[in-house]
């Protein structure tokens, strides 16, 4: 298995849970490329109905898996998220408020002490090739987005900035499969910036598909040989 990013290191896990022998290797350490970079959640809010979003909500729920098998704690945490609205037509569906006011504030009892934490604040998509440098004009639009967001952050001190690579295929869509015209060659790339969301999925389905030689229906769309890829070609 060549490349050692999440979605390398899921199709490594389960291939050696199909009972292969499996060799991982990569130029440099374990998902220190485009994973590195990347903001490590799996919300699904905002995703199109469709065999991705299929291929997403399986993935988060396969999550919990190698979480308990695995000897060390990965720290996957699933939460909620907030999709927040700037302006009123951002609100598609205002909620109807009926009654009158009512005052309560409700108390839950959590660990005392300072606490001094770190907002992660994200991100931009720039056509930029392989330069992995971050540039200003990209941070100072996450910078007052963030403002924009939660006024409290104008305070805030800037502790860094990064940048990482998407791998994205020229049609927009993930290519998991065999290669075309390469027997054994097998593919799984083209997950742009959300390769978290479909790591653990996406090394199920083609650990399965490569030890049994049946496509999962999950899958279909992301065939390499499909036409609108080809179609995509300079």
């Amino acid at each position: 298995m060549v490349g050692a990013g999440v979605i390398g290191s899921a199709v490594a896990y389960f291939l050696q849970e199909e009972g292969l022998s499996v060799c991982l290797i990569d130029r440099g350490a374990v998902a220190a490329g485009t994973t590195s970079a990347s903001a490590g959640h799996t919300s699904v809010q905002g995703r199109v109905p469709g065999p991705a979003l299929d291929l997403a909500l399986a993935n988060v729920r396969l999550l919990g898996e190698p979480k308990r098998a695995l000897p060390d704690d990965f720290e996957y945490v699933q939460s909620g998220g907030l999709i927040l609205p700037f302006a009123d037509h951002g609100l598609e569906a205002p909620p109807e408020v009926e009654g009158e006011l009512q005052k309560k504030r409700y108390l839950k009892q959590t660990g005392a002490g300072g606490f001094q934490g770190r907002f992660y604040v994200g991100s931009t998509s720039e056509f930029r090739g392989f330069d992995r440098s971050s540039s200003w004009e990209g941070v100072s639009q996450l910078c007052q987005y963030a403002i924009d967001t939660v006024p409290a952050l104008a305070r805030a001190r800037l502790v860094r900035g990064w940048a990482g690579l998407r791998p994205r295929s020229r049609d927009g869509t993930f290519i998991i499969g065999e290669a075309p015209g390469c027997p054994g060659f097998w593919l799984a790339t083209g997950h742009d910036s959300i390769g978290i969301l479909y790591s653990a999925m996406t090394g199920r389905l083609l650990s399965q598909w490569i030890r049994t030689g049946e496509r999962p229906a999950l899958l279909a769309m992301f065939d390499p040989a499909r036409p609108s890829l080809a179609a995509a070609a300079p």
